[in-house]
């Protein structure tokens, strides 16, 4: 019997890379979305197409549980941020269950979705811009620079930050409510590193990647390359916090070469296409260690360069309505 695979978060281009890796490798898939028309959905045919609770729900993880027992999976992969720690807080029931998650532990997941417990637990292992929490700094700002970076302690990409040379009280007070943190600017440029790591620390794949158009979020065009400071620089990073399986870290690289940590994404990352192509099948690497247990060994990768474009599904307009909805209770 093929092994059965729910990817969560199926219209984020995340569950959609993750798809695309795997899709040849003889499983059997199940896709789920909290929004009815996610894309990933209608990969699927319709019993396998499952709107669930948004992540931020409090019957989220309930209701996945009972969507895994249910329907016998055997590997789950959440692509969404605030699904990670409600999932991960009940992993002994998907345990017991025999469903195996790909994601970091619930410990580690806690530091790195606080940019300001990451930052903390980086510090003295990795060169970091200066930083501190806003509330520190309002009463004693020790960072340098005049040029700073307030930035929401959760979140992702670029939402609700703000760059400044002469940032003003009454704002900062109000950021203060919103759980901000303050960091020095860094000019530089950008990449992204998508890396797997087994249960044991050891590194399956570390692959940089410059990413050159971004289109409300999403990488379109993209190239990896050939750094090994930054690779070394990221590992480190990785291998501090206790990241397994695929995680994203996003960094910035000064004029001299130097890089310096932005944030990490622990989940499989919108480029990973590029990333699967250009050698290590991510995707296909963590679920190898999900069901075996035993470490991947390195894979390394080639440079390449990537343009996306949009594919369509085509169907009849009923298709549309045909999915499964799912909640944690059997009324349901």
């Amino acid at each position: 019997m093929a092994v059965k695979i729910l990817i969560t978060g199926a219209g984020g281009p995340a569950a959609i890379c993750a798809y695309k890796a795997l899709k040849d490798k003889g499983y059997d898939f199940f896709m789920a979305d909290m929004d009815p028309l996610a894309t990933g959905l209608y990969f699927v045919e319709p019993a396998k197409r499952f709107v669930i609770p948004g992540g931020v729900k409090p019957e989220f993880n309930q209701a996945i549980l009972r969507l895994c027992e249910e329907q016998q999976i055997d590997i789950l992969i959440p692509t969404v941020d605030v699904e990670l720690i409600p999932l991960m807080r009940i992993k002994g029931a998907f345990d017991a269950i025999g469903c195996r998650m790909v994601s970091c532990s619930e410990d580690v997941l806690y530091t790195i979705l606080d940019k300001l417990r990451l930052m903390e637990k980086c510090s003295g292992i990795v060169l970091l811009p200066e930083f501190q929490s806003l509330e520190e700094y309002l009463i004693n700002p020790q960072i340098s620079s005049k040029k700073l970076v307030f930035k929401p302690r959760s979140g992702s990409g670029s939402r609700g930050i703000i760059i400044t040379s002469s940032p003003e009280r009454n704002v900062l007070e109000k950021l203060k409510m919103e759980n901000y943190m303050v960091q020095e600017f860094i000019g530089g440029t950008e990449y992204s590193i998508d890396l797997m790591l087994n249960e044991d620390g050891s590194v399956a794949a570390a692959v940089v990647r410059e990413r050159l158009k971004i289109d409300s979020g999403v990488v379109i065009a993209s190239r990896t390359i050939k750094n090994k400071r930054i690779q070394d620089y990221c590992i480190k990073i990785a291998q501090a916090v206790g990241v397994t399986y695929g995680v994203n870290i996003q960094v910035i690289v000064d004029d001299s070469g130097n890089p310096y940590l932005l944030e990490i994404n622990p989940r499989f990352s919108g480029g990973l296409s590029l990333v699967v192509e250009s050698g290590p099948n991510i995707p296909a690497m963590c679920v190898e260690h999900a069901l075996s247990g035993k470490p991947i060994p390195y894979v390394d990768y080639k440079e390449l360069a990537m343009v996306r474009y949009y594919e369509e599904i085509y169907m009849s307009g009923s298709e549309l309505i045909k999915h499964n909805k799912v909640s944690s209770t059997e009324e349901a």
